[in-house]
């Protein structure tokens, strides 16, 4: 969503040259939000000092600093106005994160040191993807198959929330295990293969055939995941029942969905979410063996360093890497 709409934005302001300039903060922006597979409910206080630490890493001026941060968050405004955001963990009007003062003073403290340290520590490797063990406790968890063949999709492609939404049943082929998924910069127009094995075949194959219009019997919406009241399912709600559907699955005692932290307005930033599949399908193909090279093809991203963004390892993972490789 961050990407697909910037051309509208940059349709509806300024001159050429604002124009220009503002494009150049918005297109960083994004890359940044792919590189840690964040969707703009994401977008809180801390990843706003995340995203300044980022910017500063790259020896940029503290007022380009501000000016890119405000171009942003302009942009997140404009995207909430629209419906494209639910609840929005930034305050823009109420409470700017950053204008000149606020960043240079930020960048002067320890507060961003800080910051850095307190998200490393709010987000330590071992839970920043799912086991086998887990996915297979969230698929017991629920009794609704609609959200079994949610979290199937999730897992088993490492689709976005945003590409499930846009999906089309024309595009899966089930007698190939292949699934031709819409693209995140034109949904509409280019896609990328994306396979399934068996078990999640047979499951997508009962869903469409049966279940999945049960839901919604007099919609026209070709999307594999549908709604009661409004035919295909958004990015936002899918996001929403993974976060939710999520609680109460238990491996060894132990709880699978737990939060991570709360943001500045109170709300709890959850482990579960849709972002966690993409880095646990990205996770298992390398434990697996897979070439970097092809899993950043599977995965739609653009060069192979976004896709290292992805590959968070536990200790245990790493040193049975080492133990595998290691010459006798």
């Amino acid at each position: 969503m961050i990407v697909k709409n910037i051309d509208e934005y940059l349709s509806v302001i300024g001159n050429d040259y604002t124009k220009s300039n503002v494009e150049q903060s918005l297109y960083q922006f994004a890359r940044y939000c792919e590189e840690y597979a964040l969707v703009p409910d994401d977008i809180d206080l801390h990843q706003w000092k995340r995203y300044v630490i980022h910017i500063n890493n790259r020896d940029v001026s503290q007022p380009e600093i501000a000016s890119r941060t405000y171009d942003a968050q302009k942009y997140m405004e404009w995207l909430h106005t629209r419906k494209d955001i639910e609840n929005p963990t930034y305050i823009y009007n109420s409470n700017p994160v950053y204008d000149d003062t606020i960043a240079t003073e930020a960048l002067n403290s320890q507060d961003i040191n800080s910051t850095k340290t307190k998200l490393e520590e709010k987000y330590p490797k071992d839970v920043q993807y799912l086991n086998i063990e887990e996915y297979k406790a969230l698929i017991d968890n629920t009794d609704d198959f609609r959200m079994e063949i949610i979290y199937t999709l999730l897992f088993e492609t490492g689709a976005r929330p945003s590409e499930i939404s846009e999906l089309d049943l024309d595009y899966i082929y089930l007698d190939e295990r292949k699934i031709r998924m819409p693209t995140k910069k034109n949904p509409k127009k280019d896609r990328r293969n994306v396979y399934i094995s068996n078990t999640a075949r047979l499951k997508l194959e009962r869903w469409i055939k049966g279940e999945r219009n049960s839901w919604n019997p007099d919609s026209e919406e070709h999307g594999p995941i549908l709604t009661s009241h409004q035919g295909r399912m958004s990015a936002n709600r899918i996001g929403g029942l993974v976060r939710e559907k999520s609680k109460g699955a238990k491996v060894d005692g132990e709880d699978v969905q737990f939060g991570l932290y709360e943001d500045t307005k109170g709300d709890t930033r959850w482990r579960c979410n849709c972002q966690i599949f993409r880095r646990s399908y990205g996770v298992h193909r390398v434990l697996n063996g897979m070439d970097i090279s092809i899993l950043s093809k599977l995965m739609g991203h653009a060069s192979i360093e976004t896709t290292e963004g992805y590959l968070r390892f536990t200790d245990d993972s790493i040193k049975s890497f080492d133990d595998k490789y290691r010459p006798n």
